[in-house]
């Protein structure tokens, strides 16, 4: 949808065009898989707590494990980063 693209038919796609932060951007995903039949809710949000439910869903394990992963892949400190850390030491 970017003012280029035609349909089978001939006529140009409307360019389409909106701002999204991430925050926006996971619950459209999450209901974009509902409205396209693959997922429950719950598969993206997890269940209220209220209802006995655990906050298991897609988002909740995604803000889990990004830190944990974003650690794995952060490139180490600096040599001299860590060489003065030692002298202070």
């Amino acid at each position: 949808m970017n003012g280029r693209n035609v349909d089978p038919d001939g006529s140009v796609r409307t360019a389409h065009r909106r701002t999204l932060n991430l925050t926006k951007a996971i619950a459209e995903n999450i209901e974009s898989r509902v409205w396209l039949g693959v997922h429950w809710r719950f598969d993206g949000e997890g269940l209220p707590l209220a209802q006995g439910g655990l906050p298991l869903g897609g988002r909740a394990i995604g803000e889990y494990l990004a830190p944990k992963i974003r650690e794995c892949f952060s490139p180490p400190p600096p040599a001299e980063e860590t060489k003065q850390e030692e002298k202070t030491v």
